[in-house]
């Protein structure tokens, strides 16, 4: 300080800037609730995905009854002759 300048430490303070008339803050907010959106949405498609593969699996089900159903039909009749 023997030069007459004063040393002073710069404080650092966060000031949101604005882009387009929206802080920083809002951009994060907003971000966040897409990501929530999107999130969602792709659990609501997994969801309605499972839901047809299980529908799928009950038509399997359904078919292989049938099929044991028939064969063992076929097996009586064979036993028959």
């Amino acid at each position: 300080m023997g030069n007459g300048k004063r040393n002073h430490k710069a404080e650092i303070v966060r000031v949101p800037t604005i882009v387009n008339h929206m802080t920083t803050e809002q951009e994060d907010v907003e971000r966040v609730v897409a990501h929530h959106v999107a999130v969602s949405r792709e659990r609501d498609a997994l969801k309605a995905k499972v839901d047809v593969l299980e529908i799928d699996l009950q038509g399997k089900d359904a078919e292989v009854k049938a099929l044991r159903g028939v064969l063992e039909f076929t097996e009586e009749q064979a036993k028959l002759r």
